[in-house]
């Protein structure tokens, strides 16, 4: 049996939905015991979460892929009780983790101050939705909503279209990704210092870092708004000519063509009418291939495509951004004549990056796919299974699975009392 580098370490996880269970998958992955921490009436909101209208054994299909690996410990927070028993828990814990709204935890009585009096090496990992201070601090810090107010669907789509969302929660996977690598840091200062911690994010603070392309541009500028408005005509990730970057209809689908200049992609591809357009390019710019970041492979390609008549360039008054929108015309023009192999396989010979834009089907089936051994079968106790994601991460060459699925509702009540709690309680 392998031994995961987080094997022995308890971690009570109080929180629901994505975000924080989310990062209490991450380390449950990597070894660690994760107890959720649930209301006896219902349980976590995300058992009624549904993508679509698959509910396997009375919960959702993406609750049982988030919490797959976890134990379940029902308990009324509110209930003064049954307060004890939690403090006994937390005594345990290595790890909290909590995504209530910012004052909640608070009045539950259970805030980082009251927890590191019960337990002071405890790390207490806390997610919300726009940080713990400001004017949104006691909005609803939905994933849609934090995406929307970060700017993200204003990417999405094509240019001069309406924002689109992306098709992600990424707002939530991220700030649970984000949170597990805090959460991480502090257990590395534990083991030199004995010293607990508080670690905080948000879903805001993790889509802002996701954007660090965007923003690298945007806090360069200016409040003028004409010196900003490049930067919010750039919807749908367009990247400035003279790159053939983006994705293409083909004849039975789409292509998606990396990072490569035109002046490498018009020759290869037989679309000798890109290159008059190509060299107006050039000269509107006022831009050449030196100044354009190729790869080693991409600069080989351009050397050795076949050398073409030099053609004089007339001048024009069209933009360069003109100039670049005829010419990816001209391109999806030229790639609806034949199917995705052709064009992948002919550009694959002379280095230039180009994948068919893949379903989910068909990915399924794709050698690539099937060497990663993504797929793990996870069970409850009753047998009733389902296939889900492995961890996708390796430590020294070995992939870390599990076949538990999730829990029920305070599954594990007994079991962890037994282990955690014992005779203590009262004393």
């Amino acid at each position: 049996m392998v031994h995961k580098p987080l094997q022995g370490m308890v971690v009570l996880d109080f929180s629901q939905f994505l975000s924080g269970p989310y990062a209490g998958l991450r380390l449950a992955d990597l070894g660690a015991r994760v107890i959720k921490v649930e209301r006896p009436d219902g349980g976590d909101l995300c058992r009624r979460l549904y993508i679509s209208n698959l509910e396997l054994d009375g919960d959702s299909t993406l609750f049982h892929s988030i919490n797959r690996n976890k134990e379940s410990f029902s308990v009324n927070l509110k209930d003064p009780q049954e307060r004890q028993t939690v403090i006994e828990l937390l005594k345990k814990a290595d790890i909290m983790i909590q995504n209530y709204r910012p004052g909640v935890i608070e009045k539950l009585g259970y805030s980082y101050e009251e927890v590191k009096a019960i337990n002071p090496g405890i790390i207490y990992g806390s997610i919300s939705g726009y940080g713990t201070e400001g004017p949104l601090l006691d909005k609803p810090g939905q994933d849609l909503l934090v995406q929307s107010f970060a700017g993200i669907p204003w990417l999405s789509g094509d240019t001069g279209r309406d924002p689109m969302p992306f098709g992600l929660a990424i707002a939530d996977m991220m700030a649970g990704a984000h949170l597990v690598q805090g959460i991480l840091a502090a257990a590395v200062r534990r083991a030199i210092t004995g010293q607990g911690a508080r670690i905080e994010t948000s879903l805001l603070e993790s889509t802002l870092d996701t954007m660090q392309e965007v923003w690298c541009d945007v806090l360069q500028q200016t409040d003028d708004k004409d010196k900003l408005e490049p930067v919010a005509a750039s919807r749908g990730r367009k990247v400035e000519p003279p790159m053939a970057t983006g994705i293409y209809a083909v004849q039975d689908g789409y292509i998606a063509l990396g990072s490569m200049p035109i002046a490498a992609l018009d020759q290869l591809i037989g679309c000798k009418e890109m290159e008059q357009e190509g060299k107006l390019l050039e000269k509107a710019e006022g831009n050449t291939q030196e100044n354009v970041e190729e790869t080693g492979e991409i600069e080989e390609t351009v050397e050795t495509v076949e050398t073409v008549e030099t053609v004089e360039i007339e001048e024009t008054e069209e933009t360069g951004e003109q100039i670049g929108e005829r010419i990816r015309r001209k391109l999806q023009e030229h790639l609806l004549q034949r199917p995705a192999s052709h064009w992948v396989s002919k550009l694959a010979q002379h280095g230039l990056p180009c994948v068919q834009v893949t379903d989910w089907h068909n990915l399924l089936q794709h050698d690539a796919f099937r060497q990663l051994e993504m797929i793990q079968q996870i069970s409850r106790p009753n047998g009733v299974s389902m296939s889900a994601l492995r961890c996708p991460i390796r430590i020294d060459g070995e992939r870390f699975t599990s076949p538990k699925g999730s829990p029920t509702i305070g599954e594990h009540n007994e079991r962890i009392t037994a282990d955690l709690i014992g005779n203590r309680m009262g004393g």
